[in-house]
This record gives C-alpha cells, structure tokens and sequence, in this order.
C-alpha cells in the first residue's frame, strides 16, 4: 500500500494567499524520470483541483506555468482588458460560481452569438451606453424587435457581462454601460422613478381566450389521437394533461405511486420532473434528465377531475402494476411511459402525435395568423401547455374555485401570478358576490 503524498515543492500564488501550487510525487520519494507526479492547486473560484505529468521536470514546468497564469487571472482585471476576457470570465468563473445549470448555460451560450466582434475587441473600460444599444440595434434588425424572447435574452446577457465586469474589477467603480437601456416591452419594465423596487410580478401577462381550447375540442382531439396512434393510453395523456394542469416535463416524470385514484381525494404529488438538455451543450450526461426538482423547486399535491379521466386511469394503473408485480416495484414505474419505455420527449411527441392530430382536427398554426410582438413564430396555436391554461381558467372562471388552491395545485410562487393570467378583470364577478351573499343569508335563516 502506498504511502501518503507529499509536498515536494511549492509556489505562492500572487494575489492569492493561502492557495499555493504544490508538486507531489505519489509512492516513495525520489523516483526516475518516468515516474508520474502530481501538480495541486486552486482555480479562479478557488476549488481544489489536480493534474499530472510524466517525470519530475515535466511537472516542474507545469506547476510553474500554472503559477504565473494564476496570478495573471489575479492582476489580469482592468479597464484596458478587451471585451473577451470578460465574455470568457462571465462563461466560466462567474457561472461556476453561480452554479448554473446545464439547460441555463446552453441558453446563454446560444446568445454569444448576437455579440459582433468590434464588440469583443472593445476595451472593458471603453464600453459605452451606445455600444450596448448598437448591439439590442443588431438583434431587432435580425427580426427580432423589442417585445421578442431573443431580444430580452439578449439584453439579459448583456446585463450579466456588466455584472461580471464590476464584480471582477474591469469596470470602472460607478460605470454603468447599461443606463437607461430598456430590454424589456413597455409594459413590463418598472414605472416611476429608477430607485422605486421593481413590480416583479409586471412581467405576467393574462392568458388570452385564443390560446386555451375549449373540453369539446379537447376531447375530439384525443380521440383523434387515439385513432391515429391505435392507443388508448395517448388520449389518457391528453386527458389527464387537460384534467391534472401539469407541465409537460412534471407529466413525464410522474410515477404511478403518486396518483391518488381516491374518487374524494383525487391528487397527484408532484415533486419531480423530466428535463431535456440539448446534447451538444450538456456535460456528457444524458439529454433527458429524470428526479430533476420541479419548477421552483417545490413540490406539491395537485387537485386533478376524476370524474374525467376515472375508467381509463384505473385501467391504466391496474396494467401498470400487474406488468410490474414480477420485475419490479410498481409504485415508481412512469405512469405515461414513451411507447418504447422510458421518459417521452416533448419534441418526439409534438412530431409523431401532436402534430399529425392536431393537423387532422384542423388547429390553426401560428403561420396562419398575425402574432403579437414577443409571441413565437411557428407551431401550433394550442399545445400540451394550452391544456394546462384550460384546466386553470375552467378552476377560475367556472368552477369558481378559490384562488389560493388553484395557485398550489398549479405550482405558483404566488397566486398573484394566477390571478394575472386567468382571473378574467374585464368581466366583474358581481354575480359572484350576489350568490356568496344570499348562501350566507339562507344559511342565518335556516340556523
């Protein structure tokens, strides 16, 4: 068994104290030149890491490599660093830091490219107000004005850059290239004075009546589905989806031993959901990504109609766990499995179910119809996320439900959010109080 390594020799880091780069030779001491030997030291965040090299002068040279760039990342944050330096700081110091996450660093990563490289040669100290405004100028002659996600993203980045340039030291101390620059559709930025808090619910908007399907095309639509695909379990998605209000990625994560089939009691737990991350920006992993933490990162117990999906839910969950007695536990088997097994992917069911359904019930496409600034540009007006609008506004707006349940069953921050998309304010609820008032009075008399 071999011995403990030890320092053989080190190097201070500049700037950095308490985190040297050390050389250590694992095994006896004192070995030949084809021995490996082992360079320890701390990165920009100041994590541990290691490396080796083959032969001692080899890794003399490398651990004193990497003590002068060490000390460069130190003293290397000035006014007079161009652009890039900062770019490539925000990409990998910054978001280590921040621990983002790999679908995060895809989104930011696709929005390089709206960076010019006049701009990437510009002196961090010299980035101006203007030079901002020219780079939002390029993105909305690219098609994609003010209102549009890519122009927001765009600004977003933006931001964060200056964000990075300050906190690093590459920006002068009350510098701000980004004064005054709005990024954001008239409506959603915050009104009043600039030291007035931000409104953060002023980015909601109300759901209009064009994107939420009514039941009967609904149900027409799964039993298209069911036609075009010879399965009864694609309509139960599409119903259960209508029935439940989940997010397309909490559905196809749900397990079967989280569904109550309580005819009193109707719930599902929520606590999970799939993730899909495009291949070339994820880490190696896999690109659909199961046990991921559910938007907000907190689970819940969500009301669904039994009443709508009842027969076919029992008949499903019943299959489930007969096929399963024998190879396994049946409660953590996916309820909505992809027909080959394992999780569906959003994309695959759009292009061999959705699509060609939603093609036969005649659905109108984006294409086909003038869009707000801001909206997407192709696909179909009503997707899987239009069942979960229908199952919010028939809660809110029929059902009467109160707003606080519909909030947690939808897996709102806030109910604040719920009541700005689905609570219909051009329509007075008067006939609402009249009925909450003559029940109370009915109640007092009967009493």
């Amino acid at each position: 068994m071999s011995r403990p390594s030890t320092a053989v020799r080190e190097w201070p880091s500049q700037g950095r104290p308490g985190m040297p780069v050390t050389l250590h030779q694992p095994g006896a001491a004192g070995g030949g030149p084809k021995r490996s030997w082992r360079v320890k030291y701390y990165d920009p965040d100041g994590v541990r890491r290691e490396t080796t090299a083959v032969g001692r002068e080899a890794a003399v040279a490398k651990a004193e490599a990497l003590a002068v760039s060490l000390a460069a990342s130190v003293l290397a944050p000035s006014a007079t660093s161009p652009m890039s330096v900062v770019l490539e700081t925000y990409m990998t110091r910054f978001a280590a830091r921040k621990h983002w996450a790999a679908k995060y660093r895809y989104e930011r990563a696709q929005t390089v490219r709206w960076l010019p490289d006049w701009f990437l040669r510009l002196q961090a100290g010299g980035w101006r107000v203007q030079h901002t405004e020219d780079v939002l100028l390029a993105v909305a002659a690219a098609g994609y004005p003010l209102g549009c996600q890519e122009y927001r993203r765009a600004g977003a980045f933006l931001s964060g850059l200056r964000t990075t340039a300050r906190e690093y030291g590459y920006l002068p101390p009350g510098h701000d290239p980004m004064v005054g620059v709005a990024y954001n559709p008239p409506s959603t930025r915050p009104q009043g004075r600039p030291d007035e808090p931000r409104d953060r619910y002023s980015a909601v908007r109300p759901v209009p009546p064009a994107a939420v399907p009514g039941d009967d095309a609904i149900e027409e639509f799964a039993e298209v589905v069911a036609w075009l695909t010879g399965d009864w379990r694609e309509a139960l998605r599409v119903r259960f989806l209508r029935a439940s209000g989940l997010r397309w990625g909490e559905h196809a994560d749900l397990r079967v031993g989280r569904v109550s089939l309580d005819p009193d009691l109707p719930s599902v737990h929520v606590c999970t959901q799939a993730v899909e991350i495009p291949r070339r920006y994820g880490d190696g992993g896999p690109t659909l990504r199961l046990g991921q933490p559910p938007k907000g990162g907190r689970s819940r117990h969500a009301f669904y109609d039994h009443d709508m999906v009842a027969d076919d839910l029992e008949r499903l969950v019943a299959g489930i766990r007969r096929d399963r007695r024998l190879t396994g536990r049946p409660e953590d088997a996916l309820l909505f499995p992809a027909p080959r097994g394992g999780a569906v992917r959003a994309g695959t069911h759009s292009s061999r179910v959705w699509g060609p359904a939603a093609a036969a019930c005649g659905w109108q496409r984006v294409e086909d119809q003038p869009t707000a600034a801001g909206a997407k540009r192709r696909g179909w007006v009503w997707t899987p996320h239009s069942l979960r609008h229908r199952y919010a506004t028939f809660l809110v707006r029929e059902a009467k439900a109160d707003l606080f349940d519909v909030s947690e069953w939808m897996g709102h921050s806030d109910t604040e959010i719920t009541r700005k998309m689905y609570v219909d304010l051009t329509e007075p609820n008067v006939g609402g109080g009249v009925a909450a008032v003559r029940r109370l009075r009915d109640a007092q008399r009967s009493a």
